[in-house]
C-alpha cells in the first residue's frame, strides 16, 4: 500500500516485491528533497552513541516496538541504527 501511495506500479507483484518498490520509491524521495546524503554525524552524534540512541528510542517510543510485526530487541535496534551510521 506504501509504495502504490507513492505511485509504484505495484499491481500483480508479490509481497516481497512490493516491499522492494516501496524501499526503490523511498530512496527516489530522499533523492529528490535532497536529504539522501544525511549523516549523523553532521548532526554531532557520535558512534559511541549508538547505545544510548537505542535505549532513548526504546524508552520514549517503546509502544511503536510493540506493534512492529517483527520484534525487535535492544541488541537488534542497536545493531540497525550501527549499520545507518554515517
Amino acid at each position: 500500500d506504501m509504495a502504490k501511495a507513492m505511485g509504484e506500479n505495484v499491481d500483480g507483484l508479490s509481497v516481497r516485491d512490493q516491499a522492494a518498490a516501496f524501499i526503490t520509491a523511498l530512496l527516489k524521495l530522499q533523492k529528490a528533497c535532497g536529504v539522501d546524503g544525511l549523516k549523523m554525524s553532521d548532526y554531532g552524534v557520535k558512534a559511541d552513541e549508538v547505545s544510548t540512541l537505542a535505549e532513548n528510542s526504546w524508552h520514549a517510543m517503546g509502544g511503536l516496538f510493540d506493534v512492529d510485526p517483527h520484534l525487535l530487541t535492544m541488541d537488534d535496534t542497536i545493531a540497525i541504527i550501527k549499520r545507518a551510521y554515517k
